[in-house]
């Protein structure tokens, strides 16, 4: 899967929003494994 579409998969399972347009990060009832897998996310994005 590429990274923007685990972007788009994570913001629709399990994504927090603040308000539209405003990512917070995944919800705190979401799986270990999706919580580790967005943080993986996050670091490959911030190279």
């Amino acid at each position: 899967m590429s990274h923007q579409d685990q972007k788009i998969w994570l913001i629709r399972n399990y994504a927090c929003f603040l308000s539209p347009g405003e990512w917070t990060g995944v919800y705190d009832f979401a799986p270990d494994e999706v919580k580790k897998a967005y943080e993986e996310w996050l670091k490959a994005d911030q190279k």
